[in-house]
């Protein structure tokens, strides 16, 4: 049996610490996609992927392991996922092969799947009321210092060391976290819940016949599809206009920041009816999209595309974390397999849309890039007007 939690406190700061992780590792080589490429002579494309990858075992890994973290325990699964991460941080480091990067990435994707459900429901075991509404949101929060920080760290790293050098800084990192989680940490789980199939359908039937949590997943997963958008081109667009890796880390910075504001204006505003939230949000993001769009026609900037990109995802961040409180806290009865699902459903369909999107327009211009982004902003607001018919606050 797993041992017990020594220091609620500490343990619970390591939870926190850790969600950053899925950001920080999907997103701290971003400033260096182009020189990535250049360095394993693929396309631009193929080096995509190493994020595309990343998101879907990142999102199925979710999908499953919440009825394991449910059954056996959250300390067990954030233990041996650690050492898994760490293992794959040095195989990428070490490799010259896209094929082998792309199985670590993969690798990678579920071992911090696994962790975050695993912290998330964490919180849910411990806390309770008020509380765990309160940590929750800042779970949203916290994850989003992870693409603040990631990039603007990337940049400098690839500058100085090279794009390698990026997965030596995870994996230390990880390393310094398992460290305190044998120290501090132990097993949180009250209720071990069934592994039996017929109660796992059942749990999953229930999250699947409640229509306000389901538009919600599929909002959760445009708004960082938003993101990601840029993630996937914004580097190459920056690149085109003559900028260095440090500039595009320090921009990357900016729209981290910008999705930190999001998330607490909407923990500001947790007790405002949700509907009247939203769509203040969604009609000044649809405005900001078109500003932009209008604008990059005639003229082309740095200026333009971290100002109209910072308040469009400040939105998406408000947007997401209004979204990802209301979901997570409805059903607080099996917390590890519902936020698992959450994220793993969010996610997916992230990786899936914006990879579609950015294939399909290839935005290598601040036109195209509004392009992309009023896709899947039109959409996300097709899908919450469809919400609202089942949301009562």
């Amino acid at each position: 049996m797993a041992k017990s939690i020594k220091n609620l406190n500490w343990a619970t700061f390591q939870a926190f610490a850790l969600i950053p992780l899925s950001g920080l590792a999907m997103d701290i080589f971003i400033p260096s996609l182009p020189s990535m490429a250049t360095d394993l002579s693929i396309t631009e494309n193929l080096v995509r992927q190493t994020i595309s990858v990343f998101l879907i075992s990142y999102g199925l890994s979710q999908l499953f392991v919440g009825t394991i973290v449910d059954a056996y325990g959250r300390y067990r699964a954030s233990y041996w996922s650690l050492i898994t991460f760490i293992a794959m941080c040095g195989l990428t480091y070490f490799s010259h092969s896209i094929s082998v990067i792309l199985i670590a990435r993969i690798m990678q994707g579920i071992t911090v799947g696994i962790i975050t459900v695993a912290k998330r429901a964490f919180i849910v075991d411990n806390y309770e009321g008020e509380k765990r509404k309160k940590l929750l949101g800042y779970i949203t929060i916290i994850w989003s210092l992870g693409p603040i920080i990631a990039p603007f760290l990337g940049g400098y790293i690839a500058y100085h060391f090279g794009w390698r050098f990026h997965f030596v800084f995870l994996g230390l990192y990880a390393l310094i976290i398992l460290f305190l989680e044998f120290i501090f940490s132990g097993e949180s789980i009250k209720i071990y819940s069934s592994l039996a199939f017929r109660s796992v359908v059942s749990k999953f039937r229930i999250m699947l016949s409640d229509k306000s949590f389901v538009t919600g997943l599929m909002i959760l997963s445009t708004c960082t599809s938003i993101v990601m958008i840029y993630n996937l081109s914004g580097a190459f667009i920056i690149e085109q206009m003559g900028y260095s890796s440090v500039v595009i880390g320090y921009v990357s910075l900016s729209l981290g920041c910008a999705w930190l504001l999001g998330g607490l204006a909407s923990n500001y505003f947790i007790n405002k009816p949700l509907t009247l939230k939203i769509r203040w949000a969604t009609a000044l993001q649809i405005m900001i999209i078109l500003i932009s769009f209008g604008i990059s026609i005639q003229y082309t900037s740095l200026a333009l595309l971290v100002i109209s990109a910072f308040s469009i995802h400040l939105l998406s961040g408000f947007i997401f974390t209004t979204y990802f409180i209301f979901c997570l806290s409805k059903f607080p009865n099996f917390a590890g397999i519902s936020g698992g699902f959450i994220g793993g459903m969010a996610y997916m369909g992230t990786a899936v849309l914006s990879y579609l999107i950015v294939g399909v327009i290839q935005p290598e211009s601040l036109t195209l890039l509004a392009i992309s982004y009023l896709i899947a902003s039109v959409l996300q607001i097709l899908i919450i007007l469809i919400s609202f018919r089942f949301i009562k606050k």
